[in-house]
């Protein structure tokens, strides 16, 4: 026989209690924290580069801030993700050289760039993990060597990026995103 259901809750709220409190105080993402933070620091004139996609959703429903945006590989602002064909879109290259020319052209502009990713994309991807995500379609190890790459290109073009702008004295749980600032002549 099951106990009355005040008994249950009172019981299973006692055992919680005695666990870790970190996990209420972390957030969970910090997508409002980094688009506000954005949105104070940037002038109309930024292009914003979000990559991967899977991000635009969350961030964008805190940015507003009324700049170009490249939702990657998306040409622009993307409001959902069809989540079905993101596999096709990651492993399409010709997204890559459009952002590139973006990019160039930005930079000709005088024009300064921000590129928005999350921390894990930014580590090294290595072969075994690009031929694993191959084998069972999963964009992320693919995802993060487009992350590389636009970053490498900003860097050729802009040099080092300042990335102490928005930074944050909680570490999320999940998409843990950073953003960096690349200013021409700087």
């Amino acid at each position: 026989m099951l106990p009355p259901p005040q008994q249950c809750s009172l019981a299973w709220q006692h055992r919680p209690c005695r666990g870790d409190f970190r996990l209420i105080a972390l957030p969970r993402a910090i997508a409002q924290e980094r688009a506000r933070a954005i949105a104070r620091k940037s002038k109309p004139d930024d292009l914003l580069i979000l990559i991967p996609e899977w991000y635009a959703p969350s961030f964008n429903h805190y940015f507003s801030a009324p700049m170009e945006q490249v939702d990657y590989p998306h040409e622009g602002r993307a409001g959902l993700i069809d989540f079905a064909n993101v596999w096709a879109r990651t492993i399409d290259s010709a997204a890559t050289g459009d952002l590139d020319s973006r990019i160039a052209e930005a930079r000709g502009d005088g024009r300064r760039v921000w590129l928005v990713s999350a921390e894990q994309y930014l580590r090294p991807v290595t072969r075994l993990d690009v031929a694993t995500a191959e084998q069972h379609h999963q964009p992320g190890p693919l995802a993060a060597l487009h992350v590389q790459q636009v970053r490498k290109i900003l860097r050729e073009i802009y040099g080092q990026e300042d990335s102490s702008l928005v930074a944050s004295n909680k570490r999320p749980l999940y998409d843990n995103l950073r953003a960096y600032l690349f200013t021409p002549g700087r």
